[in-house]
């Protein structure tokens, strides 16, 4: 698998340094892979000088590294690990870090808790399940679930303090920090004076501005229970759009498959196999995604078809698939 994505960047390369070089004075397609918050992340973009295109790029990977250092629950030294070791003594946060939070809480209430930062302890018993190669404990997660809900942070916004109600509490934002810091990425890739770009983050990708000959850019949903690599086409500009399902991460223990997405309510894996949303925003993306996936198919398009500028398209474990209504907008009628 590795090496035929190293392939396959390779081969864009080679075409990127055709584009550009065969056309002198118009926008060549540069693009530049990166592996960053555990995953390998592309930036694309369109730019008539090179130098102007480097310099975005590397902007950009450079916020990437920024929003990896705050929000991480791997690196022992970022911040949000320092709010999780205060717990109810209480954080003062960084304004961004603050905000990320208090975004996640909104979400958390428009999707009735399907999606839960305060998924720390149960993100855990996953990980010694996965590592041990057996289903989670029961147990262990019923304990668990009991230092898990979203309305037990309590947020202070004058002094940006963050404060657990139960001790053992963890934040985890893996369901949303890499979309945050695909927006963050676009924003320095804009700031560059660059008008047409894809940034594309394992499967977080948020498209800006069109190609120079008119065209969209075009992002494939891959179905993680066919052989083929894509089974739905999307045209999109100035959107995002985010897959959660159990394509990499999961579980396979006494015949069952348990995803690494489960609902923080209850601690169970989630039974949907993937939810894609479409939304202007990445990190709306990547949040929703997770929260349609904890949801199911029906519950799931019911929420999304309630909120503004989301779109959303589920695949149930029996292989049929749920859309809302605006969905086949972004859909590339099959020849």
């Amino acid at each position: 698998m590795m090496k035929s994505k190293s392939l396959l960047i390779i081969f864009i390369l080679a075409i990127d340094v055709l584009v550009f070089s065969g056309c002198a004075g118009a926008p060549g397609k540069f693009a530049r892979t990166r592996e960053q918050m555990g995953t390998f992340v592309t930036i694309t973009l369109y730019s008539s000088s090179g130098r102007r295109a480097d310099a975005a790029i590397d902007a950009a990977f450079a916020e990437i590294e920024h929003v990896e250092s705050v929000m991480s629950s791997y690196r022992k030294d970022s911040e949000l690990n320092k709010l999780n070791a205060a717990g109810a003594d209480g954080f003062a946060a960084s304004d961004e870090l603050f905000e990320i939070i208090e975004k996640s809480l909104e979400i958390s209430e428009l999707t009735e808790g399907a999606f839960d930062i305060t998924v720390g302890p149960l993100v855990a018993e996953w990980l010694i399940a996965k590592n041990e190669n057996r289903a989670p404990d029961a147990v262990a997660l019923a304990e668990a679930e009991k230092r898990v809900g979203y309305k037990k942070v309590m947020l202070d916004h004058k002094t940006k303090t963050v404060r657990f109600a139960e001790p053992g509490m963890r934040i985890d934002l893996g369901a949303v920090a890499k979309g945050y810091a695909v927006d963050r990425a676009m924003e320095a890739l804009m700031g560059k004076g660059i008008e047409s770009a894809l940034v594309d983050a394992g499967g977080d990708v948020l498209a800006k501005g069109k190609k120079p000959d008119g065209r969209l850019w075009t992002i494939g949903i891959q179905d993680p229970r066919a052989k083929s690599l894509e089974s739905t086409i999307l045209n999109v500009e100035n959107m995002s759009v985010t897959t959660s399902g159990d394509y990499q991460r999961y579980i396979e223990s006494g015949g069952r498959r348990y995803s690494h997405i489960f609902d923080p309510r209850t601690g169970k894996s989630s039974d949907c196999v993937s939810a894609t949303t479409i939304a202007p925003t990445a990190m709306r993306a990547d949040a929703l995604s997770t929260a349609f996936c904890v949801l199911g198919p029906e519950k799931g398009i019911e929420v999304a078809e309630s909120l503004n500028g989301i779109e959303a398209f589920i695949i149930d474990v029996d292989g049929k698939t749920y859309s809302t209504t605006g969905f086949s907008i972004f859909v590339v009628p099959e020849e």
